[in-house]
């Protein structure tokens, strides 16, 4: 357990700091919290400044006092833990960047299906006024055969008015020749 506390802090390679500080510049101009980045530029500056009073103080240790160096050690750690913590922030803001551009996605979606619904719609229109069309032609032919009908029978009437007739007049040419 020792061993541990005197373990030295893993610190960031100043060149991390600077890829999460661009990462956090990038996401926070699409925002426009410039608030939480200052605090970020601040705590990078910082943790910058204090990583090197330590590095400094641990050469010339024998004219600084160790109290002074652990100082700066919990103020290191207080200022790695907040930037921690503003790391996380930024993560969340990420994520809801992300889930916002995935119901802006779902959103532009929405036109193309109700176009969907109006080609949909315009079909229907379509097939109705055919529907129409074969609707008219069908009367047409109905009132076509109701006619042809009417005339056949009408015919069909007439010739068994003939026949009746000329069997009437056989009928009597027969009696006539008897």
């Amino acid at each position: 357990m020792e061993e541990e506390q005197h373990k030295p802090l893993r610190l960031l390679r100043l060149a991390d700091i600077r890829k999460i500080v661009a990462d956090v510049l990038r996401e926070l101009n699409m925002d426009g919290d410039t608030n939480i980045l200052a605090r970020v530029v601040d705590y990078e500056l910082k943790i910058q400044q204090l990583t090197q009073q330590v590095e400094t103080l641990k050469k010339a240790q024998q004219s600084s006092s160790n109290e002074e160096i652990e100082h700066l050690k919990q103020q290191l750690e207080e200022l790695t833990k907040n930037y921690h913590i503003l790391y996380g922030y930024y993560e969340r803001l990420q994520k809801e960047n992300e889930t916002l551009r995935q119901k802006l996605a779902s959103a532009s979606l929405e036109p193309s299906h109700s176009q969907d619904t109006s080609n949909l719609q315009k079909e229907l229109e379509l097939a109705k006024a055919e529907v129409k069309t074969y609707r008219r032609k069908l009367d047409d032919a109905e009132r076509l055969l109701e006619q042809t009908r009417s005339m056949y029978s009408a015919r069909v009437r007439e010739l068994k008015n003939r026949v009746k007739t000329l069997e009437k007049q056989l009928a009597q040419y027969n009696n006539k020749g008897e």
